[in-house]
C-alpha cells in the first residue's frame, strides 16, 4: 500500500514481476526439505534422540544450502538477460542481484521455523513470523517517510529485514534448545539421507506445480489483455491472501501432528482432529466471503485506491473461497500420510484445468474471467483430495454449518445497505470503520459458536499433549 503511492507504476510493476519470478524459483529453493523435516523430526524430538535430530536439520540445512547456492550462481549471471529479453527493463537486473539474498536467509529460517512447528511451539513460531512482518513494514516505512523512496531501497530493506529475521531466529533456537543437539559421534547417514530426500523430491514437484498454479493466472493475463490487468490481478492476489496470512500458521501446524498420531496408528484422533478443521474453517470462509463481498471495495479503496477494478475479481471469488481453505488442510493430512506424489499429480491435473478456463473466460469476460477460473479450479483441486481423504471425515455436523450460514446471512443482509463513504471520508476513517466492521463479524462469530469454544479447547489441550 505504501509503495504504490511512493514510486511509479512502472517501477512497482517491474518489482512485482521480479517478486512473482522469484516467487517461482523459490519452489525449487527449499527442495522439499521443510516439509520433510516435519514429517521426520517430531518422531525424534519425541524420543529426544539427539544424534537423530542434529543429523536430520543438518542434512536439510546442507542440502537447502546447496540448492540456494546453485539458483544464486545462475541468477547471479543470467540476470542481465533476463532484464533485457524476459523482463525488457533494466532495473529488473538490479532487483535480482538483491533478491538473490532471499534464497540463502528464507531456507534458514525455514527450517529453524519448521523446528519450532514440530515441537509445537507455536508461540515461538507465530513471534519469529510476526517480528519479521513488523521489520519489513518498519524498514518501508522508513524508506518511504525518511530515506529515498526507490524501488530497490524497497528490495533491500525486504532482503535486510529477513536476513535480520534470521539472525534472530537462529538466537533463539541456540538459547532455548541447543540442549536438543550434540555432534558428540555424529556421522553422515545414507540411509537417512535417502530416506528424507525421497520425501523431499516429490514435496518440490508439487511446490513447483503449485507455484505454477498460482502464476498461470498473471501470465495468461499479460498474453491476452495487457500488463496493466496483470497490475491488477496481483492487487487482488494481495488481498485474497489476507485471510491465509493468519490461518496458513494454523494449517501448518496440522501436519506435525497428523505425522505424529499416524506414526502411532490413533487414526481416531486424526479423524477427530480432521473433521473439526473442516468444521472451523468452512465456518470461518463463510465470514470471510461475506466481508469481502460486502466490504470488499472500500477494503480495496484503502489499501489499493487506484485499482479499484480488482474488487471485481474479489467479488466473484469470494464464494469459492470456502474450498481453498478445505483444500489446504486436505494437503497436509495428504503429506503427512506418506502422499505427496497423490498431491503432485491432483495439481498438475488442476493446471490444465487452470490454463483452459482461463483461456475460455478471459475471453469471455476479460480481467473479471480470472475470479471464475481460479474458483473452479479451487473446486477442481478440493474434489480431487477430498476423493483421497474422505474416509477421514468422521462426521461433518452440518448444523452448525448451517447455523452459521444463516446467521451470516442474516447479518449480511443488516449491513448490505450501508456504505461507509456515506458518512466516513478519507482512508484512514475507512479503515477505522473496516476495523469496526471487522470487530463485529467477530462478535458475531462468538455468538454463533460459543457452545463450541470448549470442545475447542478441550481439543486444543489434546493437541498440545501429544508428546
Amino acid at each position: 500500500m505504501i509503495m504504490t503511492g511512493t514510486v511509479s507504476q512502472e517501477d512497482y510493476w517491474i518489482f512485482v514481476s521480479v517478486i512473482s519470478f522469484v516467487m517461482i524459483l523459490w519452489a525449487y529453493n527449499d527442495f522439499g526439505m521443510a516439509d520433510s523435516l516435519n514429517f521426520f523430526l517430531p518422531e525424534h524430538l519425541q524420543k529426544k534422540d539427539k544424534k537423530k535430530i542434529t543429523q536430520t536439520l543438518s542434512i536439510a540445512l546442507v542440502t537447502q544450502i546447496i540448492s540456494s547456492s546453485i539458483i544464486a550462481v545462475i541468477l547471479f549471471f543470467v540476470s542481465g538477460i533476463l532484464a533485457d529479453h524476459y523482463f525488457k527493463a533494466p532495473l529488473a537486473g538490479n532487483l535480482l542481484h538483491i533478491f538473490i539474498i532471499f534464497f540463502f536467509a528464507d531456507n534458514i529460517f525455514r527450517s529453524i521455523n519448521t523446528f519450532f512447528q514440530s515441537l509445537q511451539d507455536t508461540k515461538m513460531q507465530k513471534w519469529t513470523d510476526f517480528l519479521r512482518q513488523l521489520l519489513q513494514i518498519i524498514g518501508v516505512a522508513l524508506v518511504a517517510f525518511w530515506w529515498k523512496a526507490g524501488i530497490e531501497n524497497y528490495a533491500w530493506v525486504y532482503n535486510g529485514a529477513v536476513t535480520l529475521w534470521v539472525i534472530v531466529s537462529c538466537w533463539f533456537l541456540y538459547y532455548k534448545y541447543r540442549s536438543y543437539f550434540t555432534f558428540n559421534g555424529w556421522h553422515f547417514s545414507y540411509w537417512d539421507f535417502n530416506k528424507i530426500f525421497k520425501y523431499a523430491i516429490f514435496v518440490m514437484l508439487s511446490a513447483n506445480v503449485s507455484a505454477l498454479l498460482w502464476q498461470v493466472d498473471k501470465q495468461m493475463i499479460v498474453v491476452l489483455l495487457g500488463t496493466m490487468e496483470a497490475g491488477v490481478y496481483d492487487i487482488y492476489l494481495s488481498l485474497i491472501r489476507i485471510p491465509f496470512m493468519f490461518l496458513l500458521p494454523g494449517v501448518y501446524f496440522l501436519f506435525p501432528v497428523f505425522s505424529d498420531l499416524l506414526k502411532k496408528w490413533d487414526t481416531h484422533k486424526v479423524q477427530k482432529i480432521y473433521t473439526f478443521t473442516y468444521e472451523l474453517f468452512a465456518i470461518l470462509a463463510l465470514f470471510m466471503t461475506s466481508f469481502f463481498i460486502f466490504f470488499g471495495d472500500e477494503l480495496v479503496y484503502i489499501l489499493f485506491p487506484n485499482y479499484s477494478e480488482s474488487w471485481k475479481i474479489l467479488l466473484y471469488s469470494s464464494p469459492f473461497l470456502i474450498f481453498n481453505f478445505l483444500l489446504q488442510i486436505d494437503f497436509q493430512l495428504l503429506n503427512a500420510l506418506w502422499k505427496p506424489h497423490k498431491k503432485t499429480v491432483i495439481l498438475l491435473f488442476a493446471l490444465w484445468v487452470n490454463i483452459i478456463t482461463n483461456y475460455i473466460f478471459l475471453r469471455l469476460w476479460g480481467i473479471v474471467g480470472s475470479a471464475f477460473a481460479s474458483g473452479i479450479g479451487w473446486v477442481f483441486i478440493w474434489v480431487l483430495s477430498f476423493h483421497e481423504l474422505k474416509q477421514y471425515l468422521f462426521y461433518f455436523r452440518w448444523s452448525i454449518f448451517i447455523k452459521n450460514l444463516l446467521g451470516v446471512g442474516i447479518f449480511s443482509l443488516c449491513t448490505m445497505f450501508i456504505h461507509m463513504s456515506d458518512f466516513l471520508t478519507g482512508r484512514i476513517q475507512m479503515l477505522w470503520g473496516i476495523l469496526g466492521v471487522i470487530f463485529l463479524y467477530g462478535i458475531v462469530f462468538i455468538i454463533l459458536n460459543l457452545s463450541e469454544f470448549y470442545r475447542m479447547k478441550k481439543l486444543f489441550f489434546s493437541w498440545r499433549n501429544l508428546w
